[in-house]
């Protein structure tokens, strides 16, 4: 229960975050989906280490 909720505002803030950047700095979508992806990764992993 406790990883849907951080999945979920995890998803939120990386919407967020994608906005700001499309927004502020024009990059091309395929890069923003690229950075958005990568920081899923690596906020999922976090998310889980500190939930074990």
């Amino acid at each position: 229960m406790k990883k849907n909720i951080a999945y979920m505002f995890l998803s939120i803030l990386l919407v967020f975050i994608f906005v700001l950047l499309s927004n502020k700095f024009r990059l091309s979508y395929k890069i923003l989906i690229f950075i958005i992806f990568a920081f899923a990764a690596i906020g999922a992993i976090i998310i889980e280490k500190i939930l074990d």
